[in-house]
């Protein structure tokens, strides 16, 4: 019955197939409303990122292979540690006119933040820990990037130090830091 008063009468099953369409309908209009290429913020849980990177700046070049294992603690903030391994060149053109090739271990912690919740979404990374080698020092690494899906895409700055010793019976030592662009490429597992 109607606010005016009419009355319809129907069979049961004529209603059901009137409920049935009028959801399909309804979730045919939600499909269409929602982005494309949407995809939920990382779950809760286990996340891990494999990643190379290539390094360069003023008189400093090389690779870099990271692994970082953590967890997805919040839908936009991972918390993580991570080491890797690092080859790089030094082109020490004030002392020495030659190259120098140095290996370094780093170990550090990672947090990152996720921006959006779609497949294609910007990030900031920030890795602080300590590089062992033939130089130890800190190991600062903060990155922005892109994820796309499971891979990631990412521009970033790595503060390398450098110690020359000089001198055959005076000798004398002078540290400092390259600033050095890293670019890097990051495949990202788990907490899906």
């Amino acid at each position: 019955q109607t606010s005016d008063g009419s009355v319809f009468a129907y069979e049961m099953e004529d209603v059901e197939k009137m409920a049935k369409e009028q959801k399909q309908k309804t979730e045919k209009e939600k499909k269409t409303t929602e982005p494309t290429g949407k995809l939920k913020y990382p779950n809760r849980g286990y996340r891990g990122i494999l990643s190379l990177s290539y390094v360069t700046g003023n008189d400093v070049d090389g690779f870099s292979f990271t692994t970082v294992h953590g967890a997805q603690i919040f839908p936009k903030l991972f918390v993580g540690g991570g080491i890797g391994i690092e080859d790089i060149s030094y082109l020490d053109m004030k002392y020495f006119g030659n190259n120098s090739e140095w290996l370094f271990v780093p170990v550090f912690a990672d947090v990152r933040f996720d921006f959006v919740k779609y497949k294609i979404s910007p990030f900031v990374d920030l890795r602080l820990g300590v590089r062992f080698g033939d130089v130890s020092d800190v190991y600062f690494a903060p990155l922005v990037g892109c994820r796309f899906s499971h891979f990631n895409l990412s521009l970033g700055y790595e503060a390398i130090q450098y110690s020359y010793t000089l001198g055959n019976t005076t000798k004398t030592t002078y540290t400092g830091y390259y600033g050095a662009l890293a670019v890097r490429l990051a495949f990202d597992m788990g907490a899906r």
